[in-house]
């Protein structure tokens, strides 16, 4: 959980969160404040198999939502 508030915090991800966007919405207006918590049993198989797919020196981030784009 301690990565994962750093990340909630991290300009990268919150720059990419903010230019994504699923359904015409933006992912992140920029204000809301951005919070870490646990992943439900579906939500860690999503996780799992995006692990799958990286390199092991790469973060894994896993969306739970259609991307505009992807």
């Amino acid at each position: 959980m301690g990565e994962a508030r750093e990340l909630c915090r991290e300009s990268w991800v919150l720059d990419d969160l903010a230019e994504l966007a699923s359904g015409g919405l933006a992912l992140w207006d920029g204000s809301e404040k951005i919070t870490a918590r646990l992943a439900d049993t579906r939500e860690i198989e999503v996780f799992r198999q995006a692990d799958t797919q990286q390199r092991s020196d790469e973060i894994v981030l896993a969306y739970l939502i259609e991307l505009d784009g992807a």
